[in-house]
């Protein structure tokens, strides 16, 4: 059984298809005025995610294996 999002020989594959539907990123602005929300909220979620490794876990890993053994 297909959704509004996906074919019906794609929705039939992929059993985690509803988070993976609901994260995944607009590939047009129709799309986005379309998703409202949800569209904005995978973006912040995905920069957020992103500036916490690159920003803060990365330079604590680096820190904790150069100046503390």
């Amino acid at each position: 059984m297909g959704t509004d999002l996906q074919p019906p020989e794609v929705a039939a594959r992929a059993p985690a298809g509803g988070l993976r539907r609901w994260l995944r990123f607009p590939r047009s602005w129709a799309e986005v005025r379309r998703l409202g929300w949800r569209a904005v909220a995978a973006f912040v979620l995905f920069y957020l995610v992103r500036d916490l490794i690159l920003y803060v876990l990365l330079p604590y890993v680096i820190y904790r294996g150069v100046v503390a053994p």
